[in-house]
């Protein structure tokens, strides 16, 4: 049984175009890690997190009851060093969006759920339930305004290293 991620409200972009937003659990967010540093390895000691391989057993979505959109669910992990790249970045040490030019080049689409505007907190459970990924999970919700919460309930798709100098 996968661990939960806790959910983490998903800000909306405008289209294709737009980043996409690294999961982690809420224990491996960027505020937590000692080292969200540029250059690797850290001029000091500290944890670096990594999107991994894993399974999704289950996923939560709730829209806002306001806006909606399309939610995509991607296979797609940053990286942990190197400078943010222009357009979101692909660095999710010191952050947790990624372009869509990365997201294209270096991952898989695993699918795409429509959101709908029908009611406060109107939930979709269970959607991608037992689905394996092998770089890490990313999400990116396409509508004109709003947020969307993903709740997932994950096996692996991460690791924290603690890097000494």
């Amino acid at each position: 049984m996968g661990s939960p991620w806790y959910s983490r409200d998903i800000a909306a972009v405008a289209d294709t175009t737009g980043v996409l937003t690294q999961l982690f659990p809420t224990g491996a967010d960027k505020a937590r890690m000692t080292s969200t540093v540029a250059a690797y390895p850290p001029a000091t000691s500290g944890s670096v997190r990594r999107a991994i391989h894993g399974r999704i057993d289950r996923m939560q979505i709730t829209g806002d009851g306001t806006n909606s959109g399309i939610l995509e669910l991607w296979d797609v992990g940053g990286t942990d060093r190197g400078a943010i790249q222009s357009g979101g970045g692909s660095n999710i040490n010191n952050g947790d969006l990624l372009s869509a030019a990365y997201a294209t080049a270096n991952g898989k689409l695993i699918g795409k759920i429509n959101v709908l505007a029908t009611g406060a907190g109107a939930a979709l459970v269970d959607s991608w339930a037992d689905v394996p990924f092998n770089n890490g999970l990313a999400v990116r919700f396409i509508s004109s305004a709003g947020v969307v919460s993903v709740a997932p309930f994950v096996q692996g798709g991460f690791m924290i290293q603690e890097v000494h100098s």
